[in-house]
């Protein structure tokens, strides 16, 4: 039985070679997608920490639909690790990064009188606690939803 759960992903880029922009889009328009399209992942949200002093300026939450994939090195080998627009350089040299995995233990759909909205809203506020309890300083939605459709 899959074991669901949630990764964090806390990054800032330190290698003055990789500029933020390149980093954004590598993480943007590569990374988030070779993590969703690897099956760790079905979904993906970035934020950016509005502190600019914060160790961490950046968090992505990846909902894992089986945290025991992670184990799995042909499904990791899915996730390349070197990019251009990273100089050619492993992302790990570039990037001060902590990467932490937590497991549900609870689900909870709202059994309140409507549907649609109200789930939705529940949704993001579950959402926004785990940012605001994991991530020190103010967060901003960035970026984008990213979805592994399942047709």
């Amino acid at each position: 039985m899959p074991q669901p759960g949630l990764m964090l992903a806390y990054s800032t880029p330190t290698d003055p070679s990789v500029t933020k922009d390149a980093y954004n889009k590598w993480y943007t328009d590569i990374h988030i997608r070779d993590v969703v399209d690897s099956g760790l992942a079905d979904l993906a949200i970035r934020y950016k920490n509005l502190n600019p002093d914060a160790r961490y300026q950046y968090l992505a939450v990846y909902r894992a639909p089986d945290l025991a994939l992670l184990g799995d090195p042909e499904i990791m080998k899915k996730v390349p690790t070197r990019h251009e627009l990273l100089g050619g350089k492993d992302w790990t040299e570039v990037v001060d990064q902590r990467v932490r995995v937590w497991t549900q233990i609870q689900k909870f759909e709202g059994q309140s009188e409507g549907e649609g909205e109200s789930r939705w809203r529940f949704a993001v506020f579950c959402y926004s606690i785990v940012v605001t309890w994991f991530f020190s300083g103010l967060c901003q939605f960035t970026v984008k939803w990213c979805f592994k459709c399942r047709g």
